[in-house]
């Protein structure tokens, strides 16, 4: 199912088997093709059978709000799954924070609204979210320089945590990422730094935070952490990705940079199993292997061609395959693929994009422990599911 017309007849040569790529052609669940097969050598040779391929379910979560659903024009890295199998998701715009209970209906979405806290606002301008080792939700609110921490079993109304004040350097924070230990990183736009906050803190507890020439820190827009504990991040404008090996500030970062990586505007940026590590360039819309023990290896690029309007978000599945939220639609980098490779391409209508103003814009993906590849639509302004389609995740956060 890779968006292409099928323009056979075509000469298998010698081949005792092959893989029929065949194009989406209708909006039913179950699409029917006909197969000749003929054998030139053998005139008499003729088989005739029908295929029926199933078309990838999509489910669409339909957001509250009307003509403009509150994850209408959501961007940043949005989405997260926590260890039960719900799905969250931030809406930028209209300061939404909306859960997808494990097994809801497409109308079953749950608000959370945003709590004042001490004076603060729970939730104002929300982008980045994660998920602890506890089944606690992370919230990096841009507009007010907060983070906002929801209790694993909390309902809606229920009383967040806020973290807020000086000490956290927090300045329109955009995303947030949760390490083995559940120490959480934020990435902060405005002035360049990181912040930790220690696994267990509470707000007014000391955190760390890091920033210098050093870490070449510069409008950072992207962290992950690998299977070691090392914190990766994607520096916007920078054209960079700082590494924070486990064990800092007391080691020394690493910054990848140059030509060979071909950054330009990293935004998205995920690591899989194996610890390479995989960054959407939302300006030439490529996506960039940096494969684990970097710097010394060779960076791998996959050009533009493979992402539908260019790649925007990025997402590992458990066997390695990698998930790209594009312009338009959605792409799989299988697991072990090459620039030669053949990506596997699913079409802007089935998502429902092709007709959306500016496509659907996917600035924010994960890949749930079923095997389930979840999006936001930015023009939609809803949260959409494909059923099935991926390898099952073992866990929402890295493991050691």
């Amino acid at each position: 199912m890779n968006g292409k017309a099928y323009t056979g007849p075509v000469n298998l040569g010698s081949a005792t088997s092959a893989t029929l790529a065949l194009p989406e052609n209708s909006s039913a669940a179950n699409q029917v093709y006909a197969l000749t097969l003929t054998n030139s050598s053998q005139p008499s040779f003729l088989a005739t059978t029908t295929l029926t391929v199933d078309r990838p379910k999509v489910v669409t979560f339909l957001a509250p709000g009307g003509s403009f659903p509150a994850l209408y024009e959501s961007f940043g890295p949005g989405l997260a799954v926590d260890p039960s199998g719900n799905v969250w998701a931030t809406g930028y715009d209209y300061s939404t924070l909306l859960e997808a209970p494990l097994g809801a209906s497409p109308t079953g979405l749950v608000n959370f609204p945003s709590v004042t806290v001490s004076g603060v606002s729970s939730l104002d301008g929300p982008e980045g979210i994660a998920v602890d080792p506890s089944g606690n939700v992370w919230v990096a609110n841009y507009s007010n320089d907060t983070v906002t921490e929801i209790p694993a079993g909390s309902t809606p109304g229920s009383t967040p945590v806020v973290f807020s004040g000086s000490s956290y350097s927090f300045s329109n924070p955009y995303a947030i990422a949760v390490d083995p230990s559940g120490n959480v990183w934020v990435a902060n736009y405005s002035n360049d730094t990181v912040t930790e906050i220690p696994a267990g803190s509470t707000p007014g507890s000391t955190s760390v935070v890091f920033s210098g020439s050093s870490y070449s820190f510069d409008s950072p827009e992207g962290i992950a952490v690998d299977p070691s504990g090392n914190v990766w991040v994607a520096n916007y404008y920078g054209d960079t990705v700082t590494e924070i090996p486990k064990g800092s500030p007391s080691a020394t970062p690493v910054v990848f940079r140059g030509s060979s990586y071909s950054f330009s505007h990293p935004y998205g940026i995920a690591v899989d199993s194996s610890g390479n590590v995989w960054v959407a360039n939302y300006s030439s819309g490529t996506v960039t292997e940096i494969p684990k023990g970097s710097p010394s290896a060779t960076p791998v690029v996959f050009p533009n061609s493979w992402f539908d309007g260019g790649a925007e978000s990025v997402a590992v599945d458990g066997a390695g395959n990698v998930w790209v939220g594009t312009y338009y639609g959605l792409t799989e980098i299988p697991a072990g693929s090459t620039p030669s490779s053949t990506p596997v391409i699913f079409s802007s209508s089935l998502l429902d994009a092709a007709g959306a103003y500016y496509g659907g814009e996917f600035f924010s993906i994960a890949v749930d422990q079923s095997g389930n590849v979840w999006l936001v639509n930015y023009y939609r302004g809803d949260l959409q599911e494909l059923v099935g389609v991926a390898a099952p995740r073992k866990s929402s956060v890295p493991l050691l």
